[in-house]
């Protein structure tokens, strides 16, 4: 869904660039308004998590949540089952919580090691340079003599590599090893930024002197790569080794 928030801000942008008002820049703002509009509207009809009242002792309301959300008319035998697992594990979780305390992150060999690992891993994930080519991607266009609309226009077909790249990725991050996938998309990176900041060097666009489309195009082609590269398998394990760290420690 991030990807997919991104795909619908950049092509908005493609659309504002058509509309040549002063009140232009508010228009996003606007868009922006009303998925956090219907967000906070919707959550009012929304039952409150199972584990949540559990863990807070309303055991009744609990169980209504849950049948709520899971019961489809025949499997009332998996919810009943599944709902005692739930009840074992708040409890377990309970008992646990009194005996540990968030020093014990730190001091204990096996959680402070996961800890590192999560954080470490969300950490190198946001500054593998993503964030500069996602938010800077028009300035270097625009060093490519690309007028506005063509810079607008780029921008949204690269806000589509990434839903695509994520769609992808599902069918195969569970089935190579989590250090496979940081390592090749790791190395992979590197090499797309050497070669962007090379031909950037190399073949750059001045005014009043030749341009080298196929630089040009290489350069263009290597920041769309970079976004594919990130959606598919850099920036899913942000999500899944953080989470599967964090619940490592849980248990």
């Amino acid at each position: 869904m991030v990807a997919w928030g991104f795909f619908v801000a950049l092509w908005t942008g493609v659309g504002e660039g058509k509309w040549h008002n002063a009140n232009q820049w508010r228009l996003g703002f606007a868009i922006q308004a009303i998925p956090a509009l219907l967000l906070g509207v919707g959550v009012l009809f929304l039952d409150e998590s199972p584990r949540w009242l559990l863990m807070k002792g309303f055991r009744e309301e609990a169980e209504k949540s849950f049948w709520g959300w899971h019961y489809n008319g025949s499997n009332d035998e998996w919810c009943k089952i599944e709902f005692a697992r739930i009840q074992t594990s708040i409890t377990e979780e309970i008992e646990a919580q009194h005996r540990l305390t968030w020093v014990d992150l730190i001091r204990t060999g096996p959680f402070r090691r996961r800890l590192f690992v999560g954080s470490f891993v969300w950490a190198a994930a946001m500054l593998s340079g993503i964030s500069f080519v996602q938010y800077y991607q028009t300035a270097i266009y625009s060093t490519l003599r690309f007028d506005e609309d063509r810079q607008l226009l780029v921008s949204g077909l690269y806000g589509c590599v990434a839903p695509i790249a994520c769609i992808i990725s599902l069918f195969f991050v569970d089935r190579i090893g989590r250090k496979k996938i940081l390592v090749s998309s790791s190395g992979l990176l590197s090499i797309l930024y050497m070669i962007i900041t090379i031909l950037a060097a190399k073949f750059p666009a001045l005014p009043g002197l030749p341009t080298n489309e196929d630089a040009q195009r290489a350069l263009i082609a290597c920041i769309f790569m970079v976004s594919a590269n990130y959606s598919a398998l850099l920036g899913p394990m942000t999500w899944i080794i953080p989470y599967v760290s964090s619940v490592c420690v849980e248990i």
